[in-house]
């Protein structure tokens, strides 16, 4: 496992931050790709900056969580509260398959039934 990468969407989430630690603390490389709190910056909705981003860090054998999602509950959504959810919990998911699928890296996926505000 020491040549081992973990790319990690949503990487500034609360349970994606735990986990971040948790690798750091195992010595194992991670790099969090994220609109938000991370160095790399990454948007799972625009393939090909996504796959850019796996490209210029990937060195190795690497494996690929992706936790980034959107939620919004409730009768009164606005249709763009309904858009981004959509947007990013498929077609994100979809860009994150097809990214995974390009490099040959195992893609996990973590989900919750709530998004947290990052740690």
């Amino acid at each position: 496992m020491a040549n081992m990468i973990i790319f990690c969407t949503g990487s500034s989430g609360l349970v994606a931050s735990e986990f971040k630690q948790l690798a750091i603390s195992k010595d194992i490389p991670f790099v969090g790709l994220d609109l938000h709190g991370e160095s790399e910056s990454a948007n799972i909705l625009n393939i090909d900056n996504f796959q850019q981003a796996i490209e210029s860090k990937k060195t190795g054998d690497a494996v690929l969580f992706h936790f980034a999602a959107a939620t919004f509950t409730g009768n009164n959504l606005t249709q763009e509260q309904k858009e981004l959810s959509w947007n990013l919990n498929i077609e994100g998911t979809k860009n994150v398959l097809e990214v995974g699928k390009t490099f040959n890296m195992p893609v996990v996926h973590i989900s919750t039934d709530f998004v947290f505000a990052g740690g």
